[in-house]
């Protein structure tokens, strides 16, 4: 019966500390420095932006300075 009241109160101070580590929508905080290069030039450089706005392979996203860091291929075009 320790065991179980043990293994109970672990995963209470788990879950707990997960939900206090959950984020949210991010805020409009701060700003973006913008580049875009190729390897052989720079078509866009060094431009402040509060939102990038990109085609991922899922759909359209949003990005703002204080984004969750994400991976997801971009559609061609």
């Amino acid at each position: 019966m320790s065991a179980l009241r043990l293994l109970s109160s672990t995963s209470q101070r788990v879950s707990s500390a997960f939900l206090q580590q959950k984020r949210g929508y991010a805020e409009v905080a701060g700003k973006l420095n913008l580049s875009l290069v190729l390897p052989h030039q720079a078509i866009f450089t060094s431009a402040d932006v509060v939102q990038v706005n990109i085609s991922a392979a899922t759909g359209d996203m949003g990005i703002l300075a204080n984004h969750v860091p994400s991976i997801e291929p971009l559609r061609p075009g």
